[in-house]
């Protein structure tokens, strides 16, 4: 990535206006990702001076502003409230402390990344997303969009939801990217699948999700659930891992998962 010119925004409006003079022009957020991209950017614009760095409760609901930094999230005990710590746990698996001081939500969330281990957890726990023009977005139908991202994200709620959850990452090293990660929250009268970085971006193993239902998570509920997932989800082959290699890995943390919740719930 180069950058000719960074540009610090005096509101989310000029933020926005800024944005979307030029198709080249974008949000630095923390920079880490946007360190990836292989294009030139004219303008960057940072939001520092938007006072978007927060972790607050209201109501029912945990608020986490765009610009706050990962690690923040690691140590807030907001945060580490949702789902059994999941959301807290996975982010602690992103690099190491340095790059999470530096990586915000909102960069890690905007960017739609097929390797990210902070989405699915947030898909599970039925995050949304609050934008400066287009107002408030599940982060479901907001992975649903095509495009570049024309507006600014201000933040992420995440409903504070009675939940058990389970989060595993799976990589050649602690320091790399996901060979794939797991995500599992049971809910009152449901559980959720989700898979990440399978390659790609994150899906939910939704014929398992509408088997399970609220049944017991026993050893044969366990198996079919199981079984359906390797029915639904696809997996490929890059430079990190085969196709087969994740879809053994699937099957396995996937068990693993379900017998944890279970065990929990118990």
């Amino acid at each position: 990535m180069k950058t000719q010119m960074i540009v610090k925004a005096s509101s989310v409006e000029e933020a926005y206006e800024l944005l979307n003079e030029h198709a080249s022009h974008t949000v630095l957020g923390g920079g880490v990702w946007l360190k990836r991209l292989p294009r030139k950017i004219e303008k960057a614009i940072t939001l520092d001076a938007l006072n978007l760095d927060y972790i607050k409760a209201e109501a029912e609901l945990v608020k986490i502003g765009s610009m706050t930094p990962l690690q923040s999230l690691v140590d807030s005990d907001l945060v580490q409230s949702l789902g059994s710590e999941i959301l807290s746990k996975a982010i602690n698996h992103v690099m190491g402390v340095g790059l999470r001081n530096l990586a915000t939500l909102g960069g890690s969330v905007v960017g739609r990344y097929g390797f990210s281990d902070i989405i699915p957890p947030l898909l599970a726990l039925d995050a949304k997303l609050v934008f400066h023009r287009k107002g408030e977005i599940t982060l479901e139908k907001f992975l649903e969009t095509k495009g570049s991202v024309k507006d600014i994200l201000i933040e992420v709620i995440v409903p504070r939801k009675k939940s058990v959850g389970y989060f595993k990452k799976v990589s050649n090293t602690p320091l790399d990217f996901s060979i794939l990660n797991i995500t599992i929250v049971k809910k009152e009268d449901s559980y959720c699948i989700i898979l990440g970085s399978r390659p790609g971006g994150a899906v939910f193993a939704r014929k398992a999700m509408a088997f399970l239902g609220n049944k017991p998570l026993n050893t044969q509920n366990i198996n079919e659930a199981v079984r359906l997932m390797e029915a639904e989800i696809s997996f490929g082959t890059n430079h990190s891992a085969t196709a087969d290699y994740r879809h053994v890995l699937a099957k396995t943390y996937v068990r693993r998962g379900l017998e944890e919740v279970g065990n929990y719930e118990s």
